[in-house]
């Protein structure tokens, strides 16, 4: 992910709020500290925060897990 300055700005704003203030389920998650970077995004979206794609073209992959590091590091070596 690529945030603007402000962009990160109001990430990080909402999820100072968000971890203050949220109990139970959130969004596709059972609580707000199990949830994954997509479900804080939807939560910006739901906000009537902007948020706008970048297409990307070419090799990519998302890294979640140690196991997923690991896979990219062969996709991608250095």
């Amino acid at each position: 992910m690529k945030f603007s300055s402000y962009g990160s700005e109001l990430f990080v704003k909402k999820y100072e709020e968000l971890i203050e203030t949220h109990h139970g389920s959130f969004q596709q998650a059972s609580s707000i500290s199990s949830a994954y970077l997509t479900d804080m995004i939807q939560e910006l979206i739901d906000s009537k925060i902007d948020v706008n794609p970048v297409f990307i073209s070419g090799k990519w992959c998302e890294i979640d897990t140690m196991q997923d590091l690991k896979k990219a590091e062969k996709i991608f070596p250095s």
